[in-house]
Formats: C-alpha cells, sequence, structure tokens
C-alpha cells in the first residue's frame, strides 16, 4: 500500500519565502506532469517516457499498470478565497473518473 499526499495546488506569489516560492513551483510542475499522466493513461496512451516527466510521476508510474488498484482522494476548500484553486482540482477530479488502468 503505497500512499501519496499531494498537498493540492500552491500558489508561489503566496508563499513569503524563497525557498517557499521554489517549493510551490517544483510542486506545481509535478502536479501538472501527473495531469498529464493521467490524461495518457485515460487515452490508452501511456508509455515508458511518461514516466520521466516528473517526480510524481517516478513514484506512481509503477501503480498504473493493470493489476493494481488505485484510489485517488481530490479534497478541496470551501472558502471562497479558494474558489479557483478548488474548481482546478475538481475539474481534475471529474476527468479522473473515466481513467482505467490498461
Amino acid at each position: 500500500l503505497t500512499l501519496v499526499d499531494l498537498a493540492g495546488s500552491e500558489k508561489e506569489f503566496l508563499n513569503p519565502t524563497a525557498e517557499g516560492r521554489s517549493t510551490a513551483r517544483v510542486l506545481n510542475m509535478s502536479l501538472a506532469s501527473l495531469n498529464r499522466l493521467l490524461r495518457q493513461l485515460q487515452e490508452g496512451r501511456l508509455t515508458e517516457a511518461d514516466r520521466r516527466q516528473g517526480v510524481l510521476n517516478r513514484v506512481l508510474y509503477d501503480y498504473l499498470k493493470p493489476g493494481c488498484g488505485i484510489c485517488m482522494i481530490f479534497c478541496v476548500n470551501p472558502e471562497l478565497s479558494t474558489r479557483e484553486a478548488s474548481l482546478s482540482t475538481l475539474a481534475m477530479a471529474d476527468a479522473s473518473k473515466s481513467i482505467r488502468a490498461v
């Protein structure tokens, strides 16, 4: 059993330090790569090259194979100030519903 907490999308400009902005930037790039990987899986076009597209892809790639169970939990913040990020998360969750491991 492998659990991965993606911690949601992070807004670079809200981080007060250069290190915080850098961490948020890396997390956002990994989430974008994972989103592309999930779309490739959904379309049945997942290849070995998709593994190298981001840190999360390298960690999760072997679990996106036949016989491996996948459960994704998407969490959103109900506050109005996070509406844009929540809508983005819900859109990714909706698209993920149709993913079937091939």
